[in-house]
């Protein structure tokens, strides 16, 4: 089979949706398909074609600063400049099925006249798109206007979601998430190099909370909680993500409370995939007290490493979690959040029990190459509409 997989975001660039969209097309070429990943340049020496890992990658170049003539016109460029590019890679290029992941991309499958030519299958990753300014009329206008074949939502929570728009349940397939497995470094080793590069303590228990700056993911609440800790001198708490599509006023804010509490917390933007892989082998303990998930890839990453995770008690964390339901907390009550962490801090054994637990759950039910399955799965019913 051959597929277009369209995401605004991809790699150099970090999150979930990145890493999805990237694990889910070397999983799929794997298999044996072709894969063709349709996406942006973040900057100009990064190459328009490329190949990555058994795959294509296709980056739009339009958006670049400088590109573009003196005399263009700024809103029809930040409407129509893809379209341009598209057509330059799209045009005569044949596909199975276009995959799009995020409301931008249906609109651009439906606006480059994509969908007129393939079955389009759409996934939203969007966690709360009707908090954003005209989010609701945005959201409404895409449900109605770009229709696609199949929505393939990646877990119950984003199910709700869709139906909540209006979608059709009997167009929506749940395909759960998941990450491919890797080599893991042992803890130690990995923590001696986060501290030769990022200054991580070698001696203290290392909780890390990973993902993207935003408000959702509730940082403040992990500081609060580290402050009424019992064990606070014996901790190190991380913060690691992306500023990608991110407030820029919310991150330099909480950059700096960050910083006030060093070396107690530690910030690290943007790192390099590799060192990311690093420092989920090097943590005692994962963190991901957020108000609002549609699955939590980077609990997931915690629990393939055999890593120890306490999560909030939302519906996109339950999912991830199943029946270890000692990894819920209630993430609003910083009192009890301290209590929780204060609790596995001191008990090895307790969390070397709950990392294995949980890698045992991570790699039978939250599996990329089980999402590829699936995935495929909803690829075929969108083609026998057609």
């Amino acid at each position: 089979m051959k597929v277009l997989l369209i995401v605004p975001s991809f790699p150099p660039r970090t999150g979930g949706l990145e890493t999805y969209v990237a694990h889910l097309a070397e999983a799929l070429a794997v298999q044996g398909h072709s894969i063709v990943v349709l996406t942006n340049s973040d900057l100009e020496e990064q190459p328009a074609v490329e190949e990555r890992y058994g795959y294509t990658v296709w980056r739009t170049r339009a958006l670049l600063a400088g590109h573009g003539h003196e005399n263009y016109v700024p809103w029809e460029r930040s409407y129509f400049a893809l379209l341009n590019d598209i057509a330059d890679f799209a045009s005569d290029a044949q596909f199975d099925v276009v995959h799009c992941h995020t409301q931008v991309s249906l609109l651009i499958a439906h606006l480059s006249g994509l969908s007129q030519r393939f079955p389009i299958v759409a996934s939203f990753h969007e966690t709360n798109p009707l908090r954003d300014k005209l989010g609701e009329q945005r959201t409404k206008f895409i449900v109605r206007r770009c229709p696609a074949a199949r929505y393939a939502v990646g877990s119950e929570a984003f199910a709700a979601q869709a139906r909540s728009f209006g979608i059709e349940d009997e167009l929506i397939r749940v395909v759960r998430m998941g990450i491919r497995d890797r080599h893991h470094t042992d803890r130690d080793v990995a923590r001696r190099e986060l501290s030769m590069r990022y200054g991580v303590s070698t001696e203290r228990i290392l909780i890390t909370l990973l993902g993207r700056f935003t408000p959702r993911k509730q940082h403040e609440q992990a500081l609060l909680a580290l402050e009424r800790m019992h064990q606070r001198h014996n901790v190190q708490l991380l913060f690691a993500g992306s500023d990608n599509s991110t407030d820029p006023v919310f991150v330099r804010q909480l950059r700096r409370v960050a910083a006030a509490a060093a070396p107690s917390v530690i910030w690290l933007e943007n790192i390099p995939d590799a060192d990311r892989d690093l420092l989920v082998d090097a943590t005692d303990l994962g963190l991901q007290p957020s108000s609002k998930e549609g699955l939590g890839l980077a609990a997931i990453e915690f629990m393939m490493a055999g890593v120890p995770i306490l999560v909030s008690d939302i519906e996109g964390l339950r999912e991830v979690v199943g029946e270890h339901t000692t990894c819920l907390v209630d993430a609003n009550s910083v009192e009890h959040l301290a209590r929780r962490i204060d609790k596995l801090v001191v008990n090895v054994q307790e969390r070397a029990t709950l990392g294995r637990q949980l890698q045992q759950r991570a790699s039978m039910e939250l599996s990329i190459e089980q999402a590829a399955v699936r995935t495929l799965s909803v690829y075929a019913e969108a083609l026998s509409c057609e």
